[in-house]
């Protein structure tokens, strides 16, 4: 296991010295020591909000740009919002460009198809904005199902962006035919029998795992249980056990008797920790062990983290922020609003 006791000490005294201060919020991919040090763990959404209820004025999110911005969206003004690496990225972010995705829109709108946008987490605000302004809501990997639903039973046609793979997971699991969905640009906007168009995006570490490998493992190992991210490719999902968020995953994994050995594909930060955490079972990688660290994540090291809480402790933190520009902070939260009413709603029809 590698505790917090594990990290540089001058790290634990600066976590010490702004406890009260300062909420130290972390999602599920970083580093298990760094998650340990944390005051809560959590995917995209849940460190969001948490990071507008926490009693503290400042938070510093151990995560990648567009997750600090989500916090710092729903935080609002009167709390500062900071990140070890400001601008580490995300391949699903860095997938769709806001005005790229402004003069689809539009173009579609020229030629008569009106298509809401629904943007996954994975986006920057610039592109939350761009959706918020056009009718859409942002979506998590938890209720991407819920929301595209919402539309789709209200006659509307989507554009869900940028993660190709969890929009191949979402028509599957409601059920719709291979005419109804297609790639962005793949078809002509007019086909009327296009429910629900996806925009050409992937994460290369879910990406990466094959459904045939899956398929064999299996055969090989019948006793074992597999879960899977539904950011890897449809026909791994379906060759899986079990598929949901990274909140899902954990719940899944904490749920199973002991010595059940269990892959679980997801990025590996979040494996070692699971297995470093449930001694009593046998966790492991499913990705490709070569390809299943985050590079983004990978940049949030203990160093990295331990320079950002100096840099805050000593009121010099500026260089960590991350600000929301006014012109885009309404629009985006109104994406985001639409996700917990639309969400909502599916939970109290059941």
């Amino acid at each position: 296991m590698a505790p917090v006791s594990s990290l540089p000490s001058e790290i634990l005294a600066l976590r010490e010295s702004l406890r009260g201060r300062v909420a130290l919020l972390a999602h599920q991919y970083v580093l298990p020591e760094l998650a340990r040090l944390a005051d809560a763990v959590g995917d995209s959404l849940e460190l969001a909000r948490l990071a507008a209820e926490r009693p503290e004025g400042k938070v510093l999110l151990l995560g990648v740009r567009f997750m600090a911005e989500s916090a710092a969206l729903l935080a609002g003004e009167n709390k500062r919002v900071y990140a070890p690496v400001p601008t580490a990225g995300c391949a699903l972010a860095k997938a769709v460009r806001a005005d790229a995705l402004a003069h689809a829109l539009e173009e579609s709108a020229r030629r008569g198809r009106e298509v809401v946008p629904v943007a996954y987490a994975n986006t920057d605000v610039a592109v939350k904005a761009v959706v918020g302004r056009h009718g859409g809501a942002v979506a998590t990997s938890a209720n991407a199902v819920a929301v595209i639903r919402a539309y789709l039973d209200r006659g509307k046609s989507v554009l869900f962006l940028p993660d190709e793979n969890l929009g191949r997971v979402v028509a599957w699991t409601l059920g719709l035919r291979e005419e109804e969905v297609r790639l962005w640009g793949e078809a002509p906007v007019e086909d009327r029998r296009i429910r629900l168009f996806l925009w050409p995006g992937a994460c290369p570490v879910h990406a990466a795992l094959d459904a045939v490998d899956l398929r064999r493992r299996k055969e090989s190992e019948p006793h074992a249980r597999f879960l899977v991210h539904p950011e890897c490719p449809l026909p791994a999902v379906r060759e899986a056990d079990a598929w949901g968020s990274t909140r899902r995953i954990q719940e899944y994994v904490e749920s199973l008797p002991p010595r059940t050995r269990v892959y679980v594909g997801t990025e590996e930060h979040m494996v070692r920790r699971l297995a470093e955490d449930h001694p009593e079972l046998d966790v492991r990688l499913l990705l490709p062990r070569e390809s299943a660290v985050c590079p983004y994540f990978a940049a949030l090291t203990p160093e990295r983290v331990a320079e950002a809480l100096r840099a805050i402790a000593e009121g010099r933190g500026e260089a960590y922020e991350v600000r929301i520009p006014p012109e885009l902070a309404s629009d985006a939260r109104r994406a985001v609003e639409r996700m917990v009413a639309l969400t909502n709603a599916a939970t109290s029809r059941g």
